[in-house]
């Protein structure tokens, strides 16, 4: 039997479509070399205003990071009446010295630019975002949506204040770490003049002045500034990072074998073991390691441990 085969042509005609691809405003350029894990997802149903205007096409909407008091775009996107809209908030990279975007709990300062012929055209103007329960504006490590309810900019030359702190990371060592202190700097961004500045932690009031000299931080904390210009209030968020590496308390024990539970190290790439001694260690490389104490040690009566640790953000 002979089977006879049909081959089909299909034509596939292409249609080139150009993207365009629009600039962004003017000051709204991106760092270089930026990345972000954190999406900002804005609903259709949520229209940003100016000034109590609706946004309209060609307009933008973009969130702003503090590099030593200078504001700069840390992700953006042109505005599509009627559309999710969803953008990328770039991240610090902390080994290198430039600041790449948001350090991790540091809050977004959102700004629109009016592109069209409304209160601010051709205008950068900031202002600020509501979210859902959960979804707070800062940035957060690891990958995280922040969802957001409402974008509101006040009428040009509004009330907006931005936090920043010197330094914003601290790198502590010691079984019990007397902590550091850090400088809290509030920076008026738009309005003003400014009357008064408040610093609050966990709810209590800490400190006044746009520049603060804060108490010995021994943990991760966020500070929230209210500012009042004798009318209405502004708030801005900034995070003061805490590393810390401890070996543990000094300890007496008979055992042959002594486990380094009380070490501790936060974020670390490298850990490396070492003694005064002559035991060995299982396994010198992890943080909670097991010592073997040799006869000399037993002899000698007490001996000393050590670790040597190697960060990406402390050295």
């Amino acid at each position: 039997m002979f089977l006879k085969v049909y081959r089909f042509k299909f034509l596939l005609a292409l249609l080139l479509v150009p993207f365009l691809v629009s600039a962004d405003p003017p000051g709204w350029d991106k760092p270089s070399g930026a990345y972000g894990s954190n999406l900002i997802e804005i609903p259709f149903t949520v229209i940003p205003t100016l000034d109590g205007i609706p946004l309209e096409n060609g307009d933008w909407v973009g969130v702003f990071y503090n590099d030593g008091g200078a504001l700069l775009c840390g992700g953006s996107i042109e505005y599509t009446a009627g559309v999710n809209l969803g953008f990328a908030a770039f991240a610090d990279f902390p080994p290198t010295p430039e600041k790449e975007g948001f350090a991790v709990g540091e809050a977004f300062t959102w700004a629109v630019y009016d592109a069209s012929a409304n209160a601010g055209a051709g205008e950068t103007v900031f202002g600020e975002a509501t979210y859902t329960g959960a979804s707070m504006g800062f940035y957060t490590a690891g990958f995280f949506t922040h969802d957001v309810t409402g974008i509101t900019a006040p009428a040009l030359g509004g009330f907006v204040v931005s936090a920043s702190a010197a330094p914003d990371m601290l790198c502590l060592t010691g079984w019990d770490p007397s902590g550091g202190v850090a400088t809290l700097s509030g920076v008026a961004v738009a309005g003003g003049p400014i009357v008064s500045w408040d610093w609050y932690d966990n709810g209590n009031l800490i400190g006044t002045g746009n520049d603060f000299v804060t108490d010995p931080i021994k943990e991760t904390t966020t500070f929230r500034l209210e500012a009042s210009d004798g009318t209405i209030t502004a708030e801005a968020y900034v995070t003061v990072s805490v590393k810390n590496v401890s070996a543990g308390p000094d300890a007496c024990t008979i055992d042959p074998e002594f486990t380094l539970v009380g070490a501790n190290v936060t974020e670390f790439v490298t850990a490396n073991w070492g003694t005064t001694g002559t035991g060995t260690f299982i396994d010198g490389s992890i943080v909670n390691a097991v010592y073997t104490p040799s006869p000399d040690d037993v002899a000698a009566g007490m001996i000393k441990l050590y670790i040597d640790i190697l960060s990406l953000d402390c050295g």
